[in-house]
């Protein structure tokens, strides 16, 4: 079985504002796509842009977790100048993704995640 690994918020941040407003922000939010996109963007973090690339078959529900894979990774080795290891300057890599990441379904905003997914095909976002 694959073993997955989430980061801790509270490695990176003091303190989390809680559920409540997060989900109070969400509300806000004008339709069904952008609730899911601010919802997957806190989740799982990453670059906006990698966000959007995401498409359905990115997203599996093995319980009980909701995993993300194949997410695009857009990232250089250095915006200018040359690679630190091999001297050689810097270019954009192949096609790289991000490891696989899961979303506890039973946390809170996984639901509008979900129902989201279901209405979808191809692109996400």
């Amino acid at each position: 079985m694959t073993e997955y690994y989430r980061l801790n918020v509270y490695d990176y941040i003091d303190a989390f504002c809680g559920w409540d407003p997060l989900s109070e922000m969400i509300k806000y939010a004008v339709n069904e796509r952008n609730q899911a996109y601010v919802t997957f963007l806190f989740k799982r973090g990453g670059r906006a842009s990698e966000a959007l690339m995401l498409e359905t078959n990115n997203f599996s529900v093995k319980m009980p977790i909701l995993v993300v894979s194949n997410m695009p990774l857009l990232k250089w080795f250095k915006k200018n100048g040359q690679d630190a290891k091999t001297g050689k300057r810097a270019t954009q890599r192949g096609n790289p993704v991000r490891k696989p990441f899961p979303i506890p379904l039973a946390e809170p905003l996984t639901d509008l995640m979900l129902g989201y997914l279901a209405n979808r095909e191809g692109f996400l976002f």
